[in-house]
């Protein structure tokens, strides 16, 4: 029902008819994503990190660039253990990008309190920082964050409707 409804509204189509080449056009984000600009992704990702206390950890740095030789997706690493985790990432704009930047924040906080060498955080379970990466991330399918944000009401349906298409998209892909 998804894939039909994405072809109806996006390609004026079926789904019966889709092919492959289709798939970019029904995952691209609706014209709500102007409401998630670059200059805005960062300040955001502060902000929440505020809301939960954690704004001025000692040995937690976060480092966004508009280098166009740098690489859009946010990575956390930690150099020196969790003494010295940093954060790093070139926003782009856009909800994902959003979404994408909460989920490494999450993962830098769970580098940043892991106990035991940094080889045993990176490269024991991973659970901890997943689950606090995905907890972080799920914010932007939040009314009452979207609503904050500026989303207005009459596109909160929508916003949250090709959010939750794209995560199916990519469990199915993932999956594949």
């Amino acid at each position: 029902s998804t894939l039909e409804r994405l072809a109806r509204s996006k390609l004026k189509t079926t789904a019966a008819k889709l092919t492959r080449s289709d798939l970019p056009a029904l995952t691209r984000m609706p014209p709500q994503e102007q409401r998630f600009p670059k200059a805005d992704i960062f300040p955001r990702g502060l902000e929440l990190l505020r809301g939960l206390g954690l704004q001025n950890l000692p040995g937690f740095y976060i480092e966004p660039s508009d280098d166009p030789k740098k690489n859009p997706l946010p990575l956390a690493v930690a150099p020196g253990g969790a003494a010295d985790v940093r954060l790093s990432f070139r926003p782009v704009g856009g909800i994902r990008d959003q979404a994408a930047l909460m989920l490494e924040l999450g993962r830098a906080l769970a580098l940043k309190h892991c106990t035991g060498t940094i080889e045993h955080c990176r490269l024991g379970n991973p659970l901890l920082a997943e689950t606090t990466g995905y907890t972080l991330a799920s914010i932007v399918d939040e009314p009452a964050w979207l609503t904050e944000v500026g989303v207005p009401n009459a596109d909160l349906s929508e916003v949250r409707f090709n959010t939750k298409a794209y995560q199916l998209f990519r469990a199915r892909r993932a999956a594949g």
